[in-house]
C-alpha cells in the first residue's frame, strides 16, 4: 500500500496545515535556517505536502534557505485554496472506504444487489432472513449489514461480533450521514440497533426547487458559491457546492479575502460547541512571531472577527485573574473541554473563588462589558476587570467636512462608526463622532485614517499617547526618513501571565479532547472518497455491460480523475489507482468471473484427439455486486447532508444577503424542507460571532440586477446596462459581464465588465446600476476573462516599507496584507523587515489608509512614491489643523468654556 503523504490526521491539522501556512502564507519571511535544525526534515516534509495539495494556487519561493513564502493575489482567485485543505483527511485504507460504500449502498433505495441476496454468499438461514428483511423494507440491524461488509472486514468473532461495524456506523452517525433507531431490549437484553439513511440529499433539495423555478439550480449554485466565500465555515458551503455536480464557472471574486481564516474554522467549530454547551476550555497556545507559548483555562464568551486586519479572536473569561480578554484563534494548538460544574468546584476548593456564584457574576459582567470594546481590546489593566461591569469613557472627534462637496466623508463615517454615534452636523463645518469605549487603544489606527481632517480629539490622551505627539512622530519620521532603532525586546514576558496554577492543573486532570472538528475535517468529504465513489457508481450504473476487466475499470478511474482533477492533489491519482482496485476486490464489491472475448478464438485439441476446434477466447472480468440507475451521483443522490451541512444551510437562509440569490418562494421552500427533514437541528450560533469592523450595510437590494449579471456570466451572454457614475453622469451600453467582486469590509459588490464596442474593461458599483437587461448575444467568456487579467496586470503597482517588530507589528502587518501578493525579507542582524506589497492602482487610497494606521512605525523606502507623498500631504494638513486648534485654545480667557 502506497504512503498517503498528501493526507494528515485531524490531530495534526493545526500543526501541519494551519501553522505551516501561517509561517509561509501569512508571514512569508521565515527561511529554513530560522527553524530548529532538528526540525528541518519535518519542515521540508510539511512544505512538500502543501505543494502536493495546493501547488497550483499559490506562488512558492524557490530558495527555501533564503525565504519560505507562498502567496497570491486574492482578488484574482475564484476559489479559496485553503478550502482544499479540508479534502485531505487521512483514513485507514481499504477498511474505512469499504464500510462507507457498503453502508451507503445497503441502506439506499437507489442501489440493489445485482443478483439479489445470492450475491452475498449466505447460508440458507441467513439468506431467507435477509430476503424477508429486504422484502419488508425493514431497517437493517448491524447484524444484517455485516452480510454486506463481508467477513474480512466485519469482525464476526468474539463476544460482540458487531463491535467493529458498530464503531464505523457510529462514526457515520456522528456526522449525521446515518440514523440509528434503538428499540427496547427484551427482558433486559441488548437493544437492537437499526440503521437507515436520513432522507435529505442534495437531489431532494434540487427536485423541490425545480417545482418553484426551473432556474433553481442556477440560483442555488450562486448562493452556495457566494456564501462559501463569504460566510463562516465556508468550506462547508464548498462541500454542498460539490454535491450539486455543477461545472459552472465561479462568478465571484472577493476583494482582499483573508483565506487563512478558513483554517481557523477547524478550531472555531470546537469553540462554538463550547460556547453553546457552557463548557470550559484548556487551550494550548503559541504565538506566531512573539516567541512564547502557554496553557490557559478559560470560559469562552464569543468569537470576534476582523475583516480589516484578517485576525480572529476568542473573547474569554479567565478565573484566576478574574479577567476577560482575547486570544488569537490562529495561535491555538489544542483544546480540551471541561464540565462547568467540575471547574467551579475545583476553583472553590483551591481558593480562587469562594462560591460558584462569583464565577457566574464575573462571566455576566464580562458579557456586559464586551459591548464597550471597539474591537477586541478590553481594559488597560486586565487583572480583575470582570469583577464589575466596566465603566467606559467617552471619546469625541470633530472631523472637517464640507456638506456641499464631501458627502462621501459622512457616508464613510456612518459606515465605519460601529457602536459610535454621528449626530446631524447641521451647519457645522465638521462631523462629530462620539463613542464610549473601555479602552481607546484600538481607536488609534482608525483615527489615523482621518488624519488631515481631525479638528478636535477628546478622550484619547494617555501618558503614552496624544493626537499631537502621534502626528509629530509621523511627521518626524517623514522628515528624517529613518526608523528609530527599537530597544531590546523582552520576548516571552507575557508567557507567565495566563497560566493554570499547579494545584488546579492537578485537580483538573485531563479533559475531553475537542473533536467537534471531526465533523468538518473528515475523510467522508475527502477528494479520495469522491473519486472512489465516482468510480464505484460508474461500475454500478453501466447498463450496457454487467462485467468489467481490470483495464476497463482503470479507464473508469481515468474518467473520474479527469472530471475531478482540479480538486485533487499531485499524488492523488497515483495513490488511488491501485488502491481503488484493491478496495473493490478485497472489499466484496466485485465478483470475479470470466467472459468471452467477442471475435477472438483459440485452437484446442478436440476430445477425440483427432484434430482441433476453435473455441471462444475468455478473459478474467469482474461483476459488480450492486447496480443503480445510470444518472446516479453518489454525493448528490445517495449520501445525505451531514449535520454540519444542515446547520450551515439553515444559518445562511437567515442571512439578509440570501435574498440576492434566492426568491422568497425558493427560500421558504428550502426552509420548510430543512425544518421537516431536520427539525431538531438548529442553525449555528452566529449571535456569538461578531464581525466587529464590518461596514454597516447601506446598499439597497439589487437582486434583480445581480441576477441578470449572474445569468449573463453563466450563459455567456452580454447585458445592457444603465449606470450612474460617481459624478452623476449616466452611462448606457452593452457589456460582457466577467466577474462580480465583493468586499467584506465595504459590504459592497462591484462588477468587472468588458464593453462590447471598445473592449475596454469597466468597474461598476452594482448599487449604482439602475437597470441591467439580458440579450441574446453570445461572447467568448475565456477571452473576456483574459482581458480582465491583462487589465489587472497593467494596473499593478508596488510599494516598499521597512519596520521593526515593535508592538507586534510584524504579525499585524503581515497578517493584514496576507491577501495581497507580497514579498517580505527579514535581516536577523539589524532585526529589520522589508516588505513589498503589490496592489492595483485604483486601490491606492486604501493602501494610504491602511499604512497610515501604523503611525511612525513604518518607513517608506521610496519617499517619492505616490502613497508616501499622499501621506505627507495629509500629515501637513493635519499639522495645520493642530496649529489652528492650539491657536484657538490660547485665545480663550480663563473660565471661557466655548
Amino acid at each position: 500500500m502506497a504512503t498517503h503523504k498528501e493526507l494528515i490526521t485531524a490531530g495534526k491539522f493545526d500543526e501541519k496545515f494551519k501553522r505551516a501556512l501561517l509561517d509561509y502564507y501569512s508571514y512569508g519571511f521565515k527561511c529554513l535556517g530560522s527553524f530548529d535544525v532538528k526540525k528541518h526534515q519535518t519542515i521540508s516534509e510539511d512544505w512538500l505536502r502543501l505543494n502536493r495539495v495546493i501547488a497550483d494556487y499559490l506562488e512558492w519561493s524557490e530558495d527555501r534557505n533564503k525565504v519560505m513564502f507562498a502567496n497570491a493575489d486574492s482578488q484574482s482567485m475564484e476559489t479559496n485554496p485553503f478550502h482544499r485543505i479540508y479534502r485531505f483527511c487521512k483514513y485507514k485504507p481499504l477498511t474505512y472506504p469499504v464500510y462507507f460504500l457498503h453502508t451507503m449502498s445497503a441502506l439506499s433505495q437507489e442501489f440493489v444487489l445485482r443478483d439479489g441476496v445470492d450475491s452475498l454468499g449466505l447460508d440458507d438461514e441467513q439468506r431467507i432472513h435477509l430476503e424477508d428483511v429486504i422484502a419488508g423494507k425493514a431497517k437493517l440491524k448491524t447484524s444484517d449489514l455485516i452480510y454486506f461488509y463481508t467477513e474480512k472486514f466485519a469482525s464476526t468473532a468474539g463476544d460482540d461480533k458487531n463491535k467493529t461495524p458498530n464503531n464505523r456506523l457510529d462514526d457515520l452517525a456522528l456526522l449525521g450521514l446515518v440514523k440509528c433507531d434503538q428499540g427496547d431490549g427484551k427482558k433486559g437484553g441488548k437493544k437492537d440497533r437499526r440503521w437507515s439513511l436520513p432522507e435529505l440529499t442534495m437531489r431532494k433539495i434540487l427536485d423541490a426547487g425545480y417545482k418553484i423555478d426551473e432556474e433553481f439550480e442556477h440560483h442555488l449554485h450562486s448562493a452556495l458559491n457566494f456564501f462559501s466565500k463569504y460566510h463562516l465555515l465556508g468550506e462547508v458551503g464548498s462541500f454542498l457546492l460539490d454535491r450539486t455536480c455543477s461545472d459552472k464557472v465561479s462568478p465571484f471574486r472577493f476583494k482582499h479575502e483573508y483565506f487563512m481564516q478558513s483554517l481557523n474554522d477547524f478550531n472555531i467549530v470546537d469553540l462554538l460547541y463550547a460556547i453553546e454547551n457552557g463548557k470550559w476550555c484548556k487551550i494550548r497556545y503559541s504565538h506566531g512571531t512573539a516567541g512564547f507559548d502557554t496553557e490557559l483555562l478559560c470560559y469562552p464568551l464569543e468569537i470576534r472577527v476582523s475583516n480589516m486586519q484578517g485576525r480572529e479572536f476568542l473573547m474569554y473569561y479567565e478565573p484566576f485573574r478574574r479577567s476577560y480578554t482575547a486570544l488569537r484563534i490562529e495561535f491555538i494548538d489544542s483544546i480540551e473541554f471541561y464540565e462547568d460544574k467540575k471547574v467551579k468546584i475545583i476553583l472553590a476548593q483551591t481558593g480562587y473563588h469562594t462560591l460558584s456564584e462569583s464565577v457566574n457574576s464575573d462571566i455576566s459582567n464580562a458579557r456586559k462589558s464586551l459591548q464597550f470594546s471597539w474591537g477586541v481590546s478590553t481594559t488597560k489593566e486586565q487583572d480583575g476587570n470582570a469583577i464589575n461591569v466596566v465603566k467606559p469613557h467617552p471619546v469625541t472627534l470633530h472631523i472637517a467636512y464640507s456638506p456641499d462637496t464631501e458627502s462621501y466623508i459622512k457616508n464613510r463615517l456612518m459606515q465605519e462608526c460601529r457602536s459610535g454615534i454621528v449626530p446631524d452636523p447641521g451647519t457645522n463645518p465638521y462631523l462629530c463622532f462620539n463613542v464610549n469605549v473601555s479602552d481607546e487603544v484600538e481607536l488609534r489606527p482608525w483615527m489615523r485614517s482621518f488624519y488631515s481632517r481631525i479638528m478636535v480629539c477628546d478622550g484619547m490622551d494617555t501618558k503614552n499617547f496624544s493626537l499631537d505627539a502621534d502626528v509629530e512622530s509621523i511627521v518626524g519620521l517623514l522628515i528624517r526618513n529613518e526608523l528609530v532603532t527599537p530597544q531590546t525586546k523582552k520576548r516571552g514576558a507575557q508567557s507567565t501571565k495566563w497560566e493554570i496554577p499547579d494545584n488546579v492543573r492537578t485537580a483538573l486532570g485531563n479533559g475531553e479532547k475537542a473533536r467537534v472538528h471531526d465533523l468538518l475535517f473528515n475523510e467522508a468529504f475527502s477528494i479520495y472518497y469522491y473519486i472512489m465513489g465516482d468510480v464505484f457508481v460508474q461500475l454500478c450504473s453501466n447498463n450496457k455491460m454487467d462485467s468489467f476487466t481490470e483495464i476497463e475499470i482503470r479507464e473508469m478511474f481515468r474518467n473520474s480523475a479527469e472530471k475531478l482533477k482540479l480538486k485533487a492533489g499531485t499524488d492523488t491519482m497515483f495513490l488511488l489507482r491501485k488502491e481503488i482496485m484493491e478496495t473493490f476486490l478485497s472489499g466484496g464489491f466485485l465478483i470475479e468471473t470470466t467472459r468471452i472475448i467477442e471475435g477472438k478464438f483459440e485452437r484446442v485439441k478436440n476430445k477425440y484427439g483427432t484434430g482441433h476446434d476453435n473455441i471462444p477466447k475468455t478473459e478474467v472480468a469482474y461483476r459488480p455486486k450492486y447496480k443503480c440507475a445510470s444518472d446516479v451521483e453518489l454525493y448528490r443522490d445517495i449520501v445525505p447532508l451531514s449535520t454540519l451541512e444542515l446547520r450551515w444551510l439553515k444559518t445562511i437562509l437567515k442571512d439578509q444577503k440570501i435574498g440576492l440569490f434566492l426568491s422568497e418562494s425558493e427560500i421558504n421552500t428550502l426552509s420548510s424542507l430543512l425544518t421537516d427533514d431536520a427539525p431538531s437541528i438548529s442553525p449555528l450560533p452566529m449571535e456569538k460571532v461578531i464581525f466587529f469592523d464590518r461596514f454597516h450595510f447601506l446598499e439597497e437590494n439589487k437582486s434583480s440586477v445581480l441576477t441578470t449579471i449572474l445569468e449573463g456570466i453563466y450563459s455567456q451572454k452580454t447585458v445592457c446596462i444603465k449606470y450612474h457614475t460617481m459624478r452623476d453622469r449616466i452611462m448606457i451600453g452593452e457589456f460582457k459581464p466577467v466577474v462580480l467582486e465583493f468586499s467584506k469590509r465595504n459590504n459592497r459588490f462591484q462588477g468587472f465588465f468588458q464593453e462590447c464596442g471598445s473592449n475596454r474593461i469597466y468597474t461598476m458599483n452594482v448599487s449604482r446600476i439602475e437597470t441591467a437587461e439580458k440579450t441574446d448575444t453570445s461572447f467568448d467568456y475565456s477571452a473576456a476573462e483574459c482581458a480582465l487579467l491583462d487589465f489587472r496586470e497593467e494596473n499593478r503597482a508596488s510599494v516598499k516599507v521597512e519596520f521593526y517588530d515593535v508592538r507586534n507589528i510584524a504579525d499585524r502587518i503581515l497578517t493584514e496584507f496576507s491577501p495581497w501578493k507580497k514579498l517580505c525579507v527579514y535581516d536577523p542582524v539589524t532585526e529589520r523587515y522589508k516588505l513589498t506589497i503589490f496592489y492595483q492602482k485604483q486601490d491606492e487610497v486604501e493602501l494610504v489608509i491602511r499604512l497610515l494606521g501604523y503611525g511612525a512605525n513604518l518607513r517608506f523606502v521610496d519617499r517619492e512614491h505616490p502613497i508616501c507623498k499622499e501621506i505627507q500631504a495629509r500629515m501637513n494638513r493635519q499639522m495645520e489643523l493642530i496649529r489652528e486648534h492650539r491657536k484657538s485654545l490660547s485665545g480663550r480667557e480663563p473660565g471661557d468654556n466655548r
